[in-house]
């Protein structure tokens, strides 16, 4: 069994899918033990583990992706274009992510992060909305192997 501590921030929405791909590729259980706030990206990677657990008074913030354009002005109109598309690609991704773990459709999910809104659940709503598995008060980690 591989156990990961989180308490995480977020990041960058392509990093975490990264790691997202990673960890479903992982061929032994997997368990994420949650802690203080895991927010926006590490939401949507929390859901790439076998078992999702979380301390009692961890948050967990859920938003849709953002992405901040640069460029010199004459190029700002087809930047903004491409991070439109690709703001809608990652939505659409985390959504999918999200939606396949937890069991719920797209329009809610999207209803849910609507208007760029950052949601927190404590980890009761998040228990109850299925981002994760279990409150745990403590853990301890299965060891079959003795090291010498």
């Amino acid at each position: 069994e591989l156990v990961v501590y989180m308490e995480c921030y977020g990041g960058a929405v392509t990093s975490m899918l990264g790691l997202y791909d990673v960890i479903k590729g992982i061929e032994i259980p997997t368990t994420c033990l949650c802690s203080g706030m895991v927010a926006s990206a590490a939401t949507v990677l929390l859901q790439a583990f076998t078992t999702r657990l979380a301390l009692p008074h961890t948050s967990i913030h859920l938003h849709e992706a953002g992405i901040m354009p640069s460029g010199s002005d004459r190029e700002m109109l087809t930047v903004l274009e491409e991070t439109f598309l690709e703001i809608k690609r990652l939505n659409t991704l985390i959504v999918e992510v999200i939606g396949d773990r937890i069991g719920k459709h797209l329009p809610e999910i999207l209803a849910k992060m609507r208007g760029g809104r950052e949601v927190n659940m404590s980890a009761q709503d998040a228990l109850k909305y299925g981002l994760i598995d279990e409150i745990v008060t403590s853990y301890k980690i299965k060891s079959e192997e003795k090291l010498d």
